[in-house]
């Protein structure tokens, strides 16, 4: 049995960077009001999470470090400069959360149905409720019966797909349906 699995390219906004950079800024200012005796750790720290706070975008991308490895440093950081594990909980709580929620949306098609895999729920559908399903320059297309259309960008770097394969499978499944 033939089956195809696609990658698709993240289009959401980067609202991870957004609560990234906020609970960074707010560990930095938690460093300078909760800071032990030792006022030069504490505004080191606090300058270093703030530095953080404000990079966190180009940390990620430029030295391809990830969000949970990041706030996982800062709240090692945190720690030194606070000597609380509450405040570094917080930020350890968030990384695992982002961890586990990172997971790249994915399409599986066989010649029983097309999988739509998203973070929280899985959509199924059966091969009769499609018009036409073609991949053409790294954009799959999935055209329904019931003029729904979804147009999703496939991570070509991740996805290893021969194009004119696909849909040729594609249209021997849209006949026998």
């Amino acid at each position: 049995m033939a089956m195809f699995t696609f990658v698709l390219k993240e289009n959401k906004t980067n609202i991870e960077i957004v609560i990234t950079r906020i609970l960074l800024a707010v560990a930095g200012i938690a460093t300078l009001l909760y800071g032990g005796t030792y006022y030069l750790i504490s505004i080191s720290t606090a300058v270093i999470l703030l530095a953080i706070s404000y990079f966190v975008n180009t940390i990620s991308i430029r030295f391809k470090i990830s969000l949970p490895v990041v706030l996982i440093i800062a709240a090692v950081i945190l720690f030194i400069g606070t000597h609380s594990f509450i405040f570094a909980g917080i930020l350890l709580c968030y990384a695992f959360l982002l961890k586990f929620l990172q997971k790249k949306p994915e399409v599986i098609i066989t010649a029983d149905n097309v999988l739509l895999k998203k973070v929280f729920k899985d959509e199924v559908f059966e091969w009769q409720q499609f018009n036409n399903i073609i991949l053409k320059d790294g954009l799959l297309t999935l055209d329904f019966v019931d003029n729904k259309l979804l147009q999703l960008v496939v991570d070509e770097d991740e996805t290893k797909v021969e194009e004119k394969q696909f849909n040729s499978f594609c249209r021997e499944q849209l006949v026998s349906a």
